[in-house]
């Protein structure tokens, strides 16, 4: 417990500002995170010059005390620089908070873009392997129609020569049905590939969407970047004033 000029007890651990010269109308300031910093930069100067322009109540717990009989106020200067520190203070939490925020923004944004562009390659490896695979069944098919008209040429031949044995009827009802065989095969290949060619459509209808999703969350992270940069010049500035803010009070 220590003991000012004015006789008034404090103790540091419960540090109260007052500003202002009215004996009605008293305003306490109460601030945990300044304790520290204000007790060691103001206070001890202040004591030194013997002038206690610091208010420290007594401690007292029952009700109904007043403190205007023990009060002391600030000077001017020295509650308009406290007031503008807990101003600046203030405004500096809220910019690093905003800063964190589009932080998080950006980090969501960009994993967000990562994650679009892999559906994006991995639906381009999609239509490229159906390309593929259009273009196998497009071989396939050529040299099935090679194959029919082979087996139509044959059963020409066949039944030309149907009237010469019955060795050449049982070779033309072989051929028939090959030749049933091999357009039934044709027509599987043809199904085959129509359903192909409309996934390969539908491939191309998402990735498109898909891009241009990507292309609308760059552009998005790209703002956040820049508002981030541009809270992160807003947050140097004020750190530099409080910084100034700081040295002058020493000075004081």
């Amino acid at each position: 417990m220590q003991v000012l000029s004015s006789g008034c007890p404090w103790r540091r651990g419960d540090l109260w500002a007052v500003i202002g010269r009215e004996q009605e109308r008293i305003v306490y300031l109460t601030i945990p995170w300044l304790r520290s910093w204000y007790t060691s930069a103001i206070i001890p100067p202040l004591l030194s010059q013997n002038s206690p322009q610091i208010i420290f109540p007594p401690i007292q717990h029952s009700p109904g005390f007043s403190l205007s009989e023990s009060l002391t106020t600030l000077p001017f200067n020295h509650t308009y620089y406290l007031l503008y520190f807990l101003f600046n203070t203030l405004k500096m939490d809220k910019i690093k908070e905003r800063m964190v925020s589009l932080r998080a923004e950006a980090d969501e944004a960009h994993e967000l873009v990562d994650e679009l562009k892999a559906k994006v390659k991995t639906l381009e490896q999609e239509n490229l392997s159906k390309e593929q695979e259009i273009t196998s069944l497009n071989h396939r098919n050529q040299l099935l129609e090679e194959e029919v008209e082979k087996a139509e040429s044959a059963l020409k031949e066949a039944k030309d020569a149907a009237s010469q044995s019955l060795q050449h009827d049982t070779q033309n009802e072989a051929l028939q049905r090959r030749v049933q065989l091999l357009e039934e095969e044709a027509e599987e290949n043809d199904k085959t590939l129509r359903e192909t060619n409309e996934k390969l459509r539908q491939t191309d209808i998402k990735a498109g969407h898909y891009e241009r999703k990507v292309q609308a969350l760059e552009d998005q992270h790209a703002k956040l970047e820049q508002r981030y940069e541009d809270a992160i010049k807003e947050h140097s500035t004020v750190k530099k004033e409080l910084d100034d803010l700081a040295s002058q009070m020493a000075d004081i």
